[in-house]
């Protein structure tokens, strides 16, 4: 499959993502690629172990990385309840707090909209859940998810989504354009990001790849 022109030539002049595919099946549209983060290279497809709150149960970061785990994927709600966007701001991100030194991708929360429909209230602005921890109350926005992440400091951070069921049909909302838009808008307000282990993330280029639709 070929990269869109206008999009390709994005992310070539602002990503230093380098983003590049290294083969393609020719009876499907199955690829495989790789791309450069800030604390490591990805190669796709690949597995992420899940460490929904900053930790992957029953692995050491030395069991991970003895399986050959790249990458990890860590919760962006789950991470804004606890421990807080104060005690990740204070350590400098989420590599110190776990103590992992590859890559880290946060997803948008925006599942948690979906699986915990009876926390949270939706309204224009975002999605209005209450705390299962201490019972606060929390909006999360596309401009608060993204300020979150920034705070994670992860390598790969998503624009907040709208989970809908398998059965919606066609006549679903358009919130999904919605929410990427806003998100976008976030992407360009901030240029670098320093993390605790003294590198300096260039928030835009490391984020753009993930704010083009279709482009990974």
């Amino acid at each position: 499959m070929v990269l869109p022109q206008t999009k390709t030539a994005a992310v070539e002049k602002y990503s230093r993502l380098n983003f590049a595919i290294q083969g393609e099946s020719a009876g499907s549209k199955a690829r495989a690629a790789m791309f450069q983060t800030l604390h490591g290279e990805v190669k796709t497809p690949v597995f992420m172990p899940v460490g929904t709150q900053a930790t992957v149960k029953g692995q050491t970061v030395e069991s991970l990385k003895a399986t050959g785990a790249r990458v990890l994927l860590v919760n962006t709600y789950h991470l804004l309840l606890r421990p807080g966007p104060e005690v990740l701001r204070k350590l400098g991100g989420i590599h110190c707090f776990m103590n992992w030194d590859g890559p880290v991708l946060s997803d948008s929360g925006g599942f948690q909209i979906f699986s915990l429909p009876h926390s949270r209230a939706m309204q224009e602005e975002g999605a209005r859940f209450q705390s299962y921890v201490d019972g606060k109350s929390y909006l999360l926005s596309p401009e608060s998810s993204i300020e979150i992440q920034k705070t994670i400091a992860s390598d790969i951070m998503m624009a907040l989504d709208q989970c809908i069921p398998a059965t919606a049909g066609r006549s679903a909302p358009s919130a999904p354009e919605r929410n990427h838009h806003k998100a976008c808008l976030v992407l360009c307000r901030e240029l670098a990001i320093p993390t605790c282990d003294g590198k300096v993330r260039n928030f835009w280029a490391d984020c753009l790849l993930m704010a083009l639709p279709s482009v990974v």
